[in-house]
């Protein structure tokens, strides 16, 4: 547009001056004088236009060819050191009269203009200068090309650590989406040094630079980014290989060379398969089992493994959505020897100790029955303590079973005794056994369930298990003139129950842990089996053993909720499964 209008100015310009000329000529010729000279001055301004439209067409080929040459040097330049570079050569060749070009870029905060790269770098100026003041700061927040023809006249020019020769001054801003990058500043010590043509030409320079640079700090920041993120993956302890969605090896971390004991490089671009010639496509096939046909079903599973060394690996496959839309798996190997040994360590003394615990408990426990078959004979208050004794020892037994389940549960090998059970009958005989617990605090238990409930496959000495160790912190947490209450809910897929008390709520920040494993809440007295979570830690496991789900909903601002579903119809490894230890008497 603004080459358009200057030959529209340079036409009229002509036009005017040959009319004015003709005019004079016309004059002259009135008086008999000069007439010759008319057809020869018309000539002569003829052509004067004529070589100010060809200087004009040159100079635009030129701009052109400058705007063309730095445009093909962006595009093949991704470093930002080598950019600049490119651009501050490019217009000091283009605007003859400037002695020096810095490139100034905003720090992270937008505060701030530091130069990046200069064609005279000064040291002093290291520090940078205010992002919101001066010259510079005018062109960033108007987005135009300032020139200042004399700086020594110019009352917003911050003179910093210029150089005293500094005289014409032009600071062209950077934004690229609405975002300010930095400046082009163009320093000269003739005054008035730019001219407009030079000023269009920083101008449209400066918008192809604004993109240029905005692309190669993305592009410096997503390979930062990259070099984190495979600076993580080369450090992981876990293996690591990803797949595309035909099985092929794409890529791999070192930590799985060590755990398949091969060279991976021999994978890379093969297909995972039993089959294979290679013997770490053969192992690595073995890991990952067989892949499902919807690869976007994350899966997980434990393989042993005993070549190259004997390991327990947990393997775990995630989907993976590349740039062109197909869906691949990204396999995560984790050895777990060491910590299966340690768990079956402590598996196996905790089954030493329940041995050991097991036959001083059923003596203590059978003696006090004996003598509450006589309680007639004894004084009443000894027969209180006969009951008392009783029922501590039958706790303590079934607490004993628990540690062990808890080993078991632990590895992932607790086994079950599943068979049909009627559920209402379980929870009246739990009920039953709370209530003589919940009258000593003075509290009662209550149970509310429908009339017909569906029998449920299950281990009925292992769901009373977690039933009373739910309903006794129901009945620690209870208060005098409080209720225990249990409630059944039933449909055709599956059962709820649900146990609450109106004791003393349940801190949030330790709700989301008091089932995850042992542990003591701050001011839990020692006898109350929520302040360890181990019990509750036990009936989570025996509950999930059976397909189920164990959690505490949204509680009011009294008591606890637990609450837990169990499927009619549980998983076939329950369903198959059979408990190996005799049940509790």
């Amino acid at each position: 547009m603004v080459r358009i209008e200057r030959i529209h100015w340079y036409l009229l310009t002509g036009a005017t001056l040959c009319l004015l000329t003709a005019g004079v000529l016309v004059t002259v010729t009135r008086g008999h004088f000069l007439v010759a000279l008319a057809p020869l001055g018309a000539a002569l301004l003829i052509g004067t236009v004529s070589l100010l439209l060809q200087r004009e067409a040159r100079r635009m080929v030129e701009q052109d060819h400058v705007l063309l040459t730095i445009s093909e040097g962006l595009a093949t330049r991704l470093d930002l050191g080598d950019l600049l570079d490119h651009i501050v050569s490019t217009i000091l060749q283009s605007v003859p009269l400037a002695d020096k070009c810095v490139i100034h870029l905003l720090d992270e905060r937008g505060r701030r203009l530091f130069p990046r790269y200069s064609s005279r770098p000064d040291w002093q100026r290291i520090l940078g200068m205010p992002a919101n003041r001066g010259i510079a700061g005018q062109a960033l927040s108007e987005r135009r090309t300032v020139v200042v023809n004399d700086v020594r006249r110019e009352r917003e020019f911050l003179p910093l650590h210029s150089s005293p020769e500094l005289r014409a001054l032009m600071v062209a801003p950077l934004h690229a989406h609405g975002k300010p990058l930095g400046t082009i500043s163009l320093n000269s010590k003739r005054p008035g040094a730019f001219t407009r043509r030079d000023e269009l030409l920083v101008t449209a320079l400066a918008a192809q630079a604004s993109a240029a640079i905005y692309q190669s700090q993305l592009y410096a920041a997503s390979q930062r980014e990259t070099h984190h993120v495979e600076a993580i993956i080369n450090n992981l302890d876990d293996g690591l290989v990803v797949l595309d969605a035909e099985g092929r090896v794409l890529r791999y971390n070192p930590s799985l060379a060590h755990i398949l004991g091969v060279d991976p490089a021999r994978i890379i671009g093969r297909r995972v398969d039993p089959r294979s010639r290679i013997e770490g496509l053969r192992l690595l096939a073995h890991l990952v089992g067989e892949r499902p046909g919807d690869l976007r079903q994350p899966y997980e599973r434990q393989v042993e493994i005993d070549e190259p060394v004997h390991a327990i690996l947990r393997v775990q496959v995630s989907p993976v959505l590349d740039h062109e839309g197909n869906w691949g798996q990204i396999v995560v190997l984790r050895d777990e020897t060491e910590e299966r040994s340690l768990v079956r360590a402590r598996t196996g003394l905790i089954a030493a100790a329940a041995c050991e615990l097991g036959p001083p408990l059923e003596s203590i426990r059978g003696y006090a029955t004996l003598l509450m078959a006589h309680r007639e004979t004894l004084p009443p208050t000894a027969g209180t303590w006969v009951t008392h004794i009783h029922e501590q020892a039958t706790r303590l037994e079934r607490y004993v079973d628990d540690l062990a389940d808890l080993g078991a549960a632990d590895l992932g090998e607790l086994a079950l005794g599943p068979e049909r059970v009627d559920l209402a009958t379980l929870i009246d005989e739990a009920a039953s056994a709370l209530a003589p617990l919940a009258a000593r605090k003075g509290a009662k238990v209550a149970v509310q369930m429908p009339a017909q409930i569906p029998r449920v496959l299950l281990d009925g000495d292992r769901m009373r298990h977690a039933l009373l160790n739910l309903g006794e912190n129901a009945v620690h947490r209870a208060v005098p003139g409080g209720t225990i209450a249990i409630s059944v809910d039933a449909t055709a897929e599956e059962v709820t129950v649900t146990l609450a008390d109106d004791g003393t709520p349940i801190p949030r920040e330790a709700q989301a842990r008091i089932s995850q494993g042992p542990f003591r809440m701050n001011g839990a007295s020692p006898d109350d089996p929520a302040g360890t979570g181990l019990w509750l830690y036990v009936s989570r496991r025996i509950i999930e053993a059976h397909g189920g789900h164990l959690w505490m909903p949204e509680n009011g601002a009294r008591g606890a909720r637990f609450r837990f579903i169990l499927p009619l119809t549980p998983p076939a490894a329950v369903a198959g499964s059979r408990r190996q230890r005799p049940p509790l008497p």
